[in-house]
């Protein structure tokens, strides 16, 4: 089945938008600085609620500041743009006075944060992907990468990302999230689900269990910080057994060509929840492992399989170039976003959606 399709316009990031009561004086100067500063470095995208007003306050703030006045002309010149892609993105910052509260809300399909300017008072820095290994987050962003590259979804070409890719350590990832949040980082947690099947609940004890936890405990506390739990088991099961198959270096042929005869039979939903990452595919008791027939024979790709894989035959030049990673492909790519089936393409959109709207930016402003 085709992917579906959204559509992203150019030039995005994590958009602030500074709402038109918000006080624009010596009280503020010091907490608008710091969204003004993260413009200016490509970190992120700032727009005015009311652009003639706003700027005109803001112009009279910063008047002994030319870099500050030069990037309040840009985004006020940009504001058609601006305010186009931020109709688009999944999720944007609402800047607020000190008089209203902390809140996150649906509106529209999008999630809108409301912060008070007052929790700006430290510098805005790069957006932090956290998963639970590197390896993990570098896959995930080489997806918006690999989707930007073939024309997937409507992303122009003429953007860059912009974002810190954190080791969560596995188990311990729920508390590298926290220390983001407290550190007040633009964070966003993306980890398996860990379910062996998809009407399975979230279990407390798992991972995503954790930050499940942990986003619960800091529900009320003032964050620019989101997550999202795959819908699959883990990210393994985001790439299907023949296209597995088209790497050659991996020795569990037998294991993905039983697999892949499942592929678009009523039963290929339980391919998503196959512990791939497993050296033996087959665990007793397991829905996935009795539905597809898997024997103890049958073997999995590993846990450092899906790495391997990606690095040769997915990741884009552009992709390995921005994270320095120095691995040559090997023949031919595999397309993972041609013909998505049904049970993958939540996670394929959301983590699409979520990776652009976190780290997607203007390149730094050159005067």
């Amino acid at each position: 089945m085709a992917s579906r399709f959204f559509i992203i316009t150019k030039d995005l990031t994590m958009i602030f938008e500074i709402e038109e009561n918000v006080p624009i004086d010596a009280t503020t100067k010091g907490n608008l600085w710091n969204l003004l500063e993260a413009h200016y470095l490509g970190y992120h995208i700032v727009a005015f609620e009311k652009y003639s007003l706003i700027s005109d306050k803001m112009n009279k703030l910063f008047s002994e500041e030319p870099n500050m006045l030069r990037v309040i002309k840009l985004i006020k010149e940009k504001k058609h743009n601006i305010n186009s892609l931020k109709d688009f993105c999944c999720i944007y910052v609402k800047v607020v006075n000190n008089t209203q509260d902390y809140q996150e809300y649906e509106k529209d399909g999008q999630r809108i944060i409301k912060v008070p300017i007052k929790y700006f008072d430290v510098e805005l820095s790069k957006c932090f992907i956290i998963s639970e290994d590197i390896s993990d987050g570098n896959f995930y962003l080489s997806m918006l990468y690999y989707a930007q590259q073939k024309n997937y979804y409507s992303i122009p070409q003429d953007i860059s990302f912009q974002c810190e890719v954190d080791n969560g350590g596995g188990s311990s990832t729920f508390k590298v999230f926290k220390q983001r949040i407290l550190e007040k980082k633009v964070t966003l947690c993306i980890v398996d689900s860990d379910r062996k099947f998809y009407l399975e609940d979230i279990r407390h004890d798992t991972t995503s269990g954790r930050v499940q936890n942990l986003v619960e405990e800091f529900r009320s506390c003032t964050k620019i910080a989101t997550h999202y739990i795959l819908k699959v088991r883990e990210k393994e099961n985001l790439v299907r057994p023949s296209q597995y198959l088209a790497y050659p270096s991996f020795s569990c042929y037998k294991g993905l060509q039983h697999l892949q005869q499942f592929e678009n039979t009523q039963d290929e939903i339980y391919l998503g929840y196959v512990k791939l990452s497993r050296d033996s595919l087959f665990k007793q008791d397991e829905l996935a492992c009795t539905s597809l027939s898997i024997t103890s024979d049958l073997r999995g790709i590993g846990k450092d399989g899906l790495q391997e894989f990606a690095e040769a035959k997915f990741y884009t030049s552009r992709f390995k170039k921005d994270r320095s990673i120095h691995v040559e492909s090997v023949g031919d790519e595999i397309d993972l976003f041609s013909k998505i089936p049904d049970y993958l393409q939540k996670d394929y959109e959301e983590i699409v959606k979520n990776v652009f709207s976190h780290t997607c930016s203007y390149k730094r402003v050159k005067f």
